[in-house]
């Protein structure tokens, strides 16, 4: 049988794991956290739920439509809150798109699926080594090397740390990159209706996003809102001390919630958010090496886009090897 080594099991990884022929291939996971679904993240806190990843995804390919109908019928509903455009009307193309979210919270995704499939949590692979044989091994962040070889290895991570795993086995271009989203959780005894569930702040400004986290959790316990800040500034700011951060973006938010602080304050830094550009969208990932990468940044940046990938992997593998 044919041995694959899955490192990360974020959206894409999970969508490889569901089409590949399980009977053909045998697959080691391998996954650095605690849990899957990547940037399909909901954090439980004491005072209620937050998305402090994506907030939405699309349906408009009919594969995930179908994936997502079969296996989270009822646990998906429309993300309709009223939306504050920004000055240059940047939000036009997600009016004119359907959107959704998992009631539960977006990490419905891989806890759903992640209870179909076997894998090596809390696990970091730092590098792999080629074998005589042409066969792979992987090089973990203890050093430890495995025992065990694999034929192919597909990695799921985004793509910074996959271009650290695959260090000069693989060909990668110089000018992707990966940005930083500093993300912000905040709670409020008090609510404020002038405040849009949904907002997308002027292009001038280091905010980027604000949701209100209680038009999907009506039971938190004080009213949550997640910022997520620029780009740019998360770049330029991402290795300042927590407490600086939070202090600075607490001073942006005065503008929009007034003078009084929050009762609740969490801050987590996404060093690998978005891209800057894609080179593979629509494609396959690989060299002639046995190794392959998929995610969001393979193909096209979005939740669809890292299914898809995954997707298109497992049906390569299925239908070629």
């Amino acid at each position: 049988m044919t041995n694959i080594a899955l490192i990360g099991v974020g959206v894409s990884g999970l969508s490889f794991l569901s089409f590949i022929n399980r009977k053909k291939f045998n697959i080691e996971i391998f996954e650095k956290s605690r849990g899957f679904s990547g940037r399909l993240s909901t954090r439980r806190t004491e005072c209620g739920k937050f998305d402090h990843g994506a907030q939405f995804f699309t349906i408009k390919n009919n594969i995930f439509k179908e994936f997502l109908l079969s296996n989270f019928s009822g646990l998906f509903k429309k993300y309709e809150p009223s939306i504050k455009y920004n000055n240059h009307g940047v939000l036009e193309n997600f009016a004119n798109s359907t959107h959704y979210y998992f009631s539960g919270g977006m990490n419905s995704f891989g806890k759903t699926l992640g209870k179909k499939f076997n894998a090596s949590l809390n696990t970091k692979i730092k590098s792999i080594k080629k074998t005589s044989k042409n066969k792979w091994q992987l090089i973990f962040d203890d050093n430890y090397i495995s025992k065990g070889t694999f034929d192919y290895v597909v990695s799921s991570a985004p793509f910074d740390q996959t271009r650290d795993i695959y260090s000069n086995n693989f060909s990668f271009d110089k000018k992707f990159a990966m940005r930083p989203c500093i993300t912000l959780m905040v709670g409020f005894k008090t609510f404020h209706e002038d405040v849009h569930p949904y907002q997308k702040f002027h292009d001038d400004s280091n905010l980027d996003s604000l949701f209100y986290q209680n038009y999907k959790f009506n039971d938190n316990k004080l009213h949550c809102w997640v910022v997520q800040a620029k780009a740019q500034w998360s770049i330029n700011n991402l290795e300042l001390p927590d407490e600086k951060i939070i202090s600075e973006l607490l001073r942006k938010l005065k503008i929009i919630f007034g003078p009084k602080k929050p009762e609740f304050l969490q801050l987590h830094k996404w060093r690998f958010a978005s891209t800057s550009k894609n080179k593979f969208e629509n494609e396959i990932a690989s060299n002639c090496d046995n190794l392959f990468a998929i995610g969001d940044w393979v193909s096209g940046g979005r939740v669809e886009g890292a299914f898809l990938s995954g997707y298109r992997l497992a049906k390569h593998f299925n239908e070629t090897i």
